[in-house]
C-alpha cells in the first residue's frame, strides 16, 4: 500500500470518528514506514486517538514520541501541550506543569507555547 494512502485513510477514519480504525491505520502505517514522512504526524494522531478516548497513559506514550525522536515537527509543540493537558485530566499538575515548561523551553515562539504560559500563568 501506498504510504500516503494508508496515512489518508487513518485520517479519514478519524475525521468520521472511527478512532479503533484510525488507530490501527496509524499504527500499520508506523510499522511499514517507521521514518516515513508523515510518521512524526502519524505517532501524533496514534496518540490523539487514545486522548480522544481520555485513555491519559496510552496518549501520553504516543505523544511524547514526537517530541523526542522528531523534534523539528511541526507536531512537537501541539504533542507537549497535550501531554500537559492529559496529565492535568489526571490530576497530576506537577507533571502537567513540567510537560508546559518543557513545551516553552523547547517551542518559546509557538502559539502552542503562548497557551503553556497561560496554563502556567506567566
Amino acid at each position: 500500500m501506498d504510504p500516503i494512502d494508508l496515512y489518508n485513510a487513518a485520517i479519514t477514519d478519524y475525521q468520521q470518528g472511527r478512532l479503533d480504525l484510525a488507530r490501527q491505520g496509524f499504527t500499520e502505517y508506523l510499522r511499514r514506514f517507521p521514518d516515513g514522512v508523515s510518521a512524526s504526524d502519524a505517532r501524533y494522531w496514534l496518540g490523539i486517538t487514545w486522548y480522544d478516548q481520555e485513555r491519559w497513559d496510552s496518549a501520553i506514550a504516543e505523544l511524547r514520541e514526537v517530541p523526542t525522536r522528531w523534534p523539528e515537527s511541526s507536531k512537537a509543540p501541539l504533542a507537549l501541550r497535550k501531554i500537559g493537558d492529559a496529565y492535568r485530566a489526571q490530576g497530576d499538575e506537577e507533571r502537567a506543569r513540567a510537560a508546559y515548561q518543557q513545551l516553552v523551553q523547547q517551542y518559546p515562539n509557538s502559539a502552542e507555547a503562548d497557551a503553556a504560559r497561560r496554563q502556567l500563568g506567566d
